[in-house]
């Protein structure tokens, strides 16, 4: 009891400071201190653009921003290179872990008369090593469409500005993964396009057969991984109140050096009475199967990316489960018909709620209506043959539907065969960026 008390307490106090965007926004102030100080250019925009990530308030980003424009437009693109920076360590562990660009898909390949094609590449990482070359990053400019999509929220502001820095004139696309970062990621710079979508709403429906409700066996079903910021903790300390009749099932891998036995002794410690199934390292087919048999989907993390896992339960027909004002995507999909928001410390009888209302709820419906992979299509294409139109540039050919299982890629195999000559006249014409199995390695 104390030991679970003390655990309850610390976890509590160190939330309380992680998580707190007044203290961000402190943080972001010192830092644009900081780098209005730094007498090196390149330091100057790292630092910058790091006060613009922790920076919880819109009334800051305009004075960091305005700052990290000045830095751009009076300084040249050696002087800001990113190697001489304090982020370079980090990005050459990128680049190490990473030697080449991967989970990239190209729905539409380049055209005669000028026509572009359209890249969309998933992970800070991949945009980082497609600017390893000015030269070839201009090239590909002039060629594609560029869609960055996120891997986190707040993005790598750091990265996005040298692609600005690099092609300048070019106007690139950003999927965030919160729907909260749109205006700030539009207030960094004119350049940046923020879509309508998140890299959660790619979701083909045919991997998620529908159950009825009577026949879902699975009464909690969490997919996260073990690492401490999924707070499997708070789920721990709600089911302690429950019935230890109820069917847990807790799908994750390993993850910041959090392991299976870490969780079960943390169930142990928290006091949870059910003999809750713990699934390791599953194919996504079985995740999605298991998904399905679940009466209430639960993500108790506070901050994180659009988390996939949830727009998927929805998907599968399981209502879905998280905290109020989490920074996580989908929680701007919950209402009454898609699920329950739950306090910042889930209570057992908010729960016991969940599974009581689960029946009522139609989260299969709004899933279909809002994360297909045939809606989003859709809606990037659109917005793409508008802006081409309005350049002056032909679009003739529309995107080929794309689809997220579980990295981006496209989505019907006849379509994949016919853009292998593509994938390839990509490669060929920049070996040094992109991998001539991109369009294998991209789908794993």
């Amino acid at each position: 009891m104390i030991q679970r008390l003390l655990l309850l307490t610390k976890t509590r106090l160190q939330e309380g400071v992680r998580y707190s965007r007044v203290l961000r926004s402190v943080n972001a102030i010192l830092l644009t201190i900081r780098g209005l100080l730094s007498l090196n250019p390149a330091v100057r925009l790292c630092w910058l653009c790091r006060a613009y990530v922790v920076a919880e308030h819109a009334f800051l980003w305009e004075s960091i921003a305005c700052a990290v424009n000045l830095t751009c437009q009076t300084r040249g693109e050696r002087e800001l290179d990113w190697r001489k920076t304090p982020n370079a360590a980090v990005y050459h562990r990128w680049q190490e872990i990473h030697p080449s660009v991967d989970r990239t898909a190209m729905p539409k390949a380049p055209r005669p008369d000028g026509e572009k094609g359209v890249l969309l590449s998933t992970f800070e990482y991949n945009w980082l090593l497609m600017l390893a070359d000015p030269e070839a990053f201009r090239a590909l400019c002039q060629a594609y469409n560029i869609v960055f999509s996120t891997s986190w929220s707040p993005t790598d502001y750091h990265v996005l500005a040298q692609a600005l820095i690099i092609a300048p004139g070019v106007t690139f696309w950003v999927q965030p993964c919160n729907l909260r970062e749109r205006a700030k990621i539009e207030a960094f710079h004119p350049r940046l396009k923020v879509l309508e979508t998140m890299p959660c709403d790619w979701l083909n429906p045919e991997f998620f057969p529908q159950k009825p409700f009577a026949e879902r066996d699975i009464d909690l079903l969490m997919v996260s991984n073990w690492a401490p910021f999924k707070r499997h903790w708070a789920l721990f300390n709600a089911l302690r109140d429950l019935p230890a009749s109820l069917r847990v099932v807790c799908i994750g891998q390993p993850d910041t050096g959090r392991t299976l036995d870490d969780i079960r002794r943390l169930q142990r410690l928290m006091g949870a009475p059910q003999e809750i199934e713990f699934l390791e390292r599953l194919p996504i087919e079985q995740v999605s199967a298991l998904q399905c048999r679940a009466k209430v989907g639960v993500i108790l993390s506070l901050w994180e990316g659009c988390c996939v896992a949830a727009a998927e339960a929805l998907m599968a027909g399981s209502p879905l489960a998280m905290c109020e004002n989490a920074h996580v995507g989908p929680l701007a999909y919950i209402s009454e018909d898609t699920g329950v928001r739950l306090s910042r410390v889930p209570k057992a009888a908010e729960i016991a709620r969940a599974l009581k209302e689960a029946p009522q709820r139609h989260p299969r419906a709004f899933a279909e209506g809002r994360l297909s992979y045939l809606v989003s299509t859709a809606s990037l294409n659109e917005v793409l043959r508008v802006h081409e139109l309005a350049a002056g540039r032909p679009w003739t050919q529309d995107l080929v539907p794309i689809c997220w299982r579980p990295h981006p890629k496209i989505a019907s195999a006849a379509d994949n065969e016919r853009m292998a000559s593509a994938y390839a006249a990509l490669h060929h014409q920049f070996p040094k960026v992109f991998p001539s199995d991109l369009q294998e390695i991209s789908q794993r």
